[in-house]
Protein backbone atom coordinates (compact mmCIF):
# COMPACT_ATOMS: atom_id res chain seq x y z
CA UNK A 1 0.00 0.00 0.00
CA UNK A 2 1.35 3.40 -0.98
CA UNK A 3 1.41 6.00 1.79
CA UNK A 4 -0.84 9.05 1.70
CA UNK A 5 0.37 12.52 2.59
CA UNK A 6 -1.07 15.53 4.39
CA UNK A 7 0.60 18.92 4.74
CA UNK A 8 -0.35 20.64 7.99
CA UNK A 9 -0.03 24.42 7.74
CA UNK A 10 -1.70 27.53 6.38
CA UNK A 11 -1.11 28.42 2.72
CA UNK A 12 -0.09 31.86 4.02
CA UNK A 13 3.06 30.34 5.54
CA UNK A 14 6.10 30.63 3.29
CA UNK A 15 7.61 27.39 4.58
CA UNK A 16 4.31 25.56 4.08
CA UNK A 17 4.21 26.86 0.53
CA UNK A 18 7.74 25.58 -0.11
CA UNK A 19 6.77 22.06 0.93
CA UNK A 20 3.45 22.10 -0.92
CA UNK A 21 5.06 23.50 -4.08
CA UNK A 22 7.68 20.75 -4.05
CA UNK A 23 5.05 18.04 -3.66
CA UNK A 24 3.19 19.48 -6.64
CA UNK A 25 6.43 19.73 -8.63
CA UNK A 26 7.20 16.08 -7.91
CA UNK A 27 3.65 14.99 -8.76
CA UNK A 28 2.98 13.62 -5.27
CA UNK A 29 -0.73 13.77 -4.32
CA UNK A 30 -1.46 15.27 -0.91
CA UNK A 31 -4.13 16.85 1.23
CA UNK A 32 -3.65 20.05 3.19
CA UNK A 33 -4.98 20.88 6.64
CA UNK A 34 -4.74 24.63 7.11
CA UNK A 35 -3.66 25.85 10.52
CA UNK A 36 -1.56 28.58 12.06
CA UNK A 37 1.52 27.82 14.16
CA UNK A 38 1.11 26.85 17.82
CA UNK A 39 -2.50 25.71 17.47
CA UNK A 40 -3.67 22.40 18.88
CA UNK A 41 -3.50 20.89 15.39
CA UNK A 42 0.02 22.21 14.80
CA UNK A 43 1.21 20.85 18.16
CA UNK A 44 -0.34 17.48 17.38
CA UNK A 45 2.13 17.04 14.53
CA UNK A 46 5.15 19.11 15.62
CA UNK A 47 6.63 19.09 19.15
CA UNK A 48 6.88 22.90 19.18
CA UNK A 49 3.77 23.62 17.15
CA UNK A 50 5.65 24.90 14.10
CA UNK A 51 4.42 24.53 10.54
CA UNK A 52 4.52 22.82 8.18
CA UNK A 53 4.43 19.18 9.16
CA UNK A 54 4.13 16.32 6.72
CA UNK A 55 1.85 13.54 7.94
CA UNK A 56 2.74 10.21 6.34
CA UNK A 57 -0.03 7.62 6.63
CA UNK A 58 0.37 4.01 5.60
CA UNK A 59 -2.43 1.74 6.72
CA UNK A 60 -2.89 2.24 10.45
CA UNK A 61 0.57 3.73 10.84
CA UNK A 62 0.94 7.52 10.96
CA UNK A 63 4.27 9.33 11.08
CA UNK A 64 4.82 13.06 11.54
CA UNK A 65 7.74 14.86 9.96
CA UNK A 66 8.36 18.48 10.85
CA UNK A 67 10.87 21.12 9.73
CA UNK A 68 10.83 22.06 6.06
CA UNK A 69 14.39 21.02 5.30
CA UNK A 70 13.73 17.55 6.72
CA UNK A 71 10.55 17.37 4.65
CA UNK A 72 12.56 18.37 1.58
CA UNK A 73 15.04 15.54 2.16
CA UNK A 74 12.18 13.06 2.56
CA UNK A 75 10.46 14.25 -0.63
CA UNK A 76 13.74 13.86 -2.52
CA UNK A 77 14.19 10.33 -1.20
CA UNK A 78 10.73 9.07 -2.16
CA UNK A 79 10.60 10.96 -5.47
CA UNK A 80 14.09 11.66 -6.82
CA UNK A 81 12.65 12.68 -10.19
CA UNK A 82 12.03 15.34 -11.34
CA UNK A 83 15.12 16.48 -9.51
CA UNK A 84 15.44 19.55 -7.32
CA UNK A 85 19.12 18.84 -6.69
CA UNK A 86 20.40 18.67 -10.28
CA UNK A 87 23.27 21.16 -10.12
CA UNK A 88 26.84 21.41 -11.31
CA UNK A 89 28.64 22.32 -8.09
CA UNK A 90 32.09 21.34 -6.86
CA UNK A 91 30.45 20.40 -3.56
CA UNK A 92 26.85 19.22 -3.85
CA UNK A 93 26.33 20.22 -0.22
CA UNK A 94 26.59 23.86 -1.30
CA UNK A 95 22.98 23.53 -2.46
CA UNK A 96 21.87 22.79 1.10
CA UNK A 97 24.12 25.53 2.41
CA UNK A 98 22.18 27.98 0.25
CA UNK A 99 18.87 26.50 1.41
CA UNK A 100 19.94 27.03 5.02
CA UNK A 101 20.98 30.64 4.32
CA UNK A 102 17.64 31.41 2.67
CA UNK A 103 15.60 29.64 5.36
CA UNK A 104 17.49 31.38 8.14
CA UNK A 105 18.91 34.74 7.12
CA UNK A 106 16.55 35.18 4.18
CA UNK A 107 13.43 34.54 6.25
CA UNK A 108 14.62 36.91 8.96
CA UNK A 109 15.54 39.63 6.45
CA UNK A 110 12.37 39.42 4.36
CA UNK A 111 9.63 38.35 6.74
CA UNK A 112 10.77 39.47 10.18
CA UNK A 113 12.53 42.63 9.04
CA UNK A 114 10.08 43.97 6.46
CA UNK A 115 6.96 41.99 5.51
CA UNK A 116 5.56 41.33 8.99
CA UNK A 117 6.12 44.89 10.29
CA UNK A 118 4.55 46.22 7.08
CA UNK A 119 1.47 44.02 7.50
CA UNK A 120 1.15 45.03 11.15
CA UNK A 121 1.26 48.67 10.09
CA UNK A 122 -1.40 48.12 7.42
CA UNK A 123 -3.66 46.22 9.83
CA UNK A 124 -3.35 48.89 12.53
CA UNK A 125 -3.94 51.71 10.05
CA UNK A 126 -2.15 54.25 12.24
CA UNK A 127 0.59 55.38 9.87
CA UNK A 128 1.03 56.17 6.21
CA UNK A 129 2.95 54.02 3.75
CA UNK A 130 5.81 56.51 3.89
CA UNK A 131 5.86 56.60 7.70
CA UNK A 132 6.05 52.82 7.84
CA UNK A 133 8.93 52.83 5.35
CA UNK A 134 10.75 55.34 7.52
CA UNK A 135 10.35 53.02 10.50
CA UNK A 136 11.58 50.05 8.47
CA UNK A 137 14.64 52.05 7.48
CA UNK A 138 15.38 53.32 10.99
CA UNK A 139 15.02 49.80 12.41
CA UNK A 140 17.66 48.51 10.01
CA UNK A 141 15.20 46.23 8.24
CA UNK A 142 15.62 47.80 4.81
CA UNK A 143 19.41 47.75 5.01
CA UNK A 144 19.43 44.13 6.18
CA UNK A 145 17.24 43.23 3.22
CA UNK A 146 19.57 45.04 0.81
CA UNK A 147 22.52 43.17 2.35
CA UNK A 148 20.76 39.82 2.01
CA UNK A 149 19.95 40.32 -1.67
CA UNK A 150 23.47 41.56 -2.38
CA UNK A 151 25.01 38.51 -0.73
CA UNK A 152 22.51 36.21 -2.44
CA UNK A 153 23.63 37.55 -5.80
CA UNK A 154 27.21 36.53 -4.99
CA UNK A 155 26.05 33.00 -4.12
CA UNK A 156 24.28 32.34 -7.41
CA UNK A 157 25.93 29.82 -9.71
CA UNK A 158 25.67 28.94 -13.38
CA UNK A 159 24.30 30.89 -16.31
CA UNK A 160 20.68 29.81 -16.20
CA UNK A 161 17.64 31.74 -15.00
CA UNK A 162 17.56 30.04 -11.59
CA UNK A 163 19.73 30.46 -8.51
CA UNK A 164 22.00 27.53 -9.33
CA UNK A 165 21.77 27.28 -13.09
CA UNK A 166 19.38 26.13 -15.76
CA UNK A 167 17.05 24.08 -13.54
CA UNK A 168 14.96 25.07 -10.51
CA UNK A 169 16.32 23.56 -7.31
CA UNK A 170 15.48 23.56 -3.61
CA UNK A 171 16.98 27.03 -2.98
CA UNK A 172 14.57 28.46 -5.58
CA UNK A 173 11.64 26.77 -3.85
CA UNK A 174 12.68 28.16 -0.47
CA UNK A 175 13.24 31.68 -1.79
CA UNK A 176 10.19 32.11 -4.00
CA UNK A 177 7.52 32.33 -1.26
CA UNK A 178 9.57 35.00 0.53
CA UNK A 179 10.00 37.12 -2.58
CA UNK A 180 6.38 36.61 -3.62
CA UNK A 181 5.25 38.02 -0.27
CA UNK A 182 7.63 40.96 -0.49
CA UNK A 183 6.49 41.83 -4.01
CA UNK A 184 2.91 41.96 -2.72
CA UNK A 185 3.73 44.80 -0.30
CA UNK A 186 4.40 48.53 -0.78
CA UNK A 187 8.08 47.64 -0.28
CA UNK A 188 8.33 45.73 -3.56
CA UNK A 189 10.65 48.44 -4.88
CA UNK A 190 13.38 47.12 -2.58
CA UNK A 191 13.59 43.90 -4.59
CA UNK A 192 16.47 44.03 -7.10
CA UNK A 193 15.48 43.80 -10.80
CA UNK A 194 17.36 40.52 -11.17
CA UNK A 195 15.30 38.91 -8.40
CA UNK A 196 12.10 40.30 -9.92
CA UNK A 197 13.03 38.66 -13.22
CA UNK A 198 13.89 35.41 -11.45
CA UNK A 199 10.51 35.52 -9.69
CA UNK A 200 8.68 35.85 -13.00
CA UNK A 201 10.63 32.85 -14.31
CA UNK A 202 9.67 30.85 -11.23
CA UNK A 203 5.97 31.55 -11.76
CA UNK A 204 6.02 29.17 -14.73
CA UNK A 205 7.58 26.31 -12.73
CA UNK A 206 5.21 23.47 -11.88
CA UNK A 207 4.00 23.71 -8.30
CA UNK A 208 4.21 27.48 -7.95
CA UNK A 209 0.87 28.59 -9.39
CA UNK A 210 -0.79 25.60 -7.73
CA UNK A 211 0.12 27.04 -4.31
CA UNK A 212 -0.77 30.69 -4.98
CA UNK A 213 -4.20 30.57 -3.38
CA UNK A 214 -4.31 31.85 0.18
CA UNK A 215 -0.92 33.57 0.02
CA UNK A 216 -0.24 37.24 0.65
CA UNK A 217 0.06 37.76 -3.10
CA UNK A 218 -3.44 36.30 -3.42
CA UNK A 219 -4.78 38.74 -0.84
CA UNK A 220 -4.68 36.19 1.95
CA UNK A 221 -4.07 36.92 5.60
CA UNK A 222 -3.06 34.64 8.49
Amino acid sequence: MNPSYTIVGTPFSTFTRTAASALNFKGIPFKQESTLPHTELARKHHPFGFIPSLVITEGDNELNLGETQAIARYIDRIAPSPSLTDVNLELSEKLWELVSIIAGIGFKSVQVGVVKPRLESINEGKESTEECRAHLESSGGVQALHDFFQTLESLKSGNGPYLLGSNPTWPDFFLFPLVSDLLATPDADIVPPGIVGWSKEMESVKGIKETHRGTLADGGRP
